[in-house]
């Protein structure tokens, strides 16, 4: 596997690729950013962007979100003034794309009502009220402890039949692995089912 390199790129360029696909508001496409920035830790033990997150009253936040305006663009919309050519290397492609198959089933209210489940969001407003506005970095350690991988797999690669083992996060969560013989990507998930990774998003 190649070398795995901190902040290859912005939480705006994060957040333009989700948008070029589908639209989102800020307090959503916020949420899509957080998803990637905590798969991106739990899979590869590195920070995809280096921008922060705050624990906001209806989910986790980008510090900036509303820094920037969501504008149509064509077909697709834009967050902010810059364009961006997504050059994303195939690390950071597999798990965006991982995030989209994981999430973009559910409705706004459904995507921030998962994200107010986990522990590091949580741990973020103790001592709030819900309709109070959290100031609170989550930090990326919490993160990604909170989507570490929790128990082992052994699998077979569909093309070479070698064996790939890892380990596997639960509930709805992928991970990604390589065949160490041909090189192959898969996209696990929890019930052992394997999905060859071969396209983009």
């Amino acid at each position: 596997m190649s070398e795995v390199r901190e902040y290859e790129t912005s939480i705006l360029e994060v957040a333009n690729m989700f948008l070029s696909k589908e639209y989102y508001d800020r307090t959503a496409l916020s949420g899509m950013c957080f998803l990637a920035q905590a798969y991106y830790l739990s899979f590869y033990d590195a920070p995809f962007f280096e921008e922060e997150f705050l624990g906001g009253i209806h989910g986790p936040l980008w510090e900036n979100a509303f820094d920037y305006e969501i504008t149509q663009d064509g077909d697709s919309f834009k967050y902010g003034d810059q364009d961006f050519e997504f050059n994303f290397n195939q690390q950071q492609m597999m798990v965006l794309d991982a995030v989209r198959k994981d999430f973009d089933e559910y409705s706004k209210y459904e995507l921030l009502a998962i994200l107010k489940t986990y522990d590091c969001y949580k741990d973020s407003r103790l001592k709030l009220q819900v309709t109070d506005v959290g100031n609170e970095v989550i930090p990326k350690e919490a993160i990604r402890k909170d989507f570490a991988p929790l128990f082992d797999f052994i699998l077979e690669c569909p093309d070479c039949k070698e064996k790939v083992d890892g380990k596997l996060s639960t509930e709805k969560r992928m991970n990604i692995v390589e065949c160490s013989e041909c090189g192959n990507r898969f996209i696990v998930t929890p019930d052992e089912e394997v999905f060859v990774y071969k396209g983009e998003m």
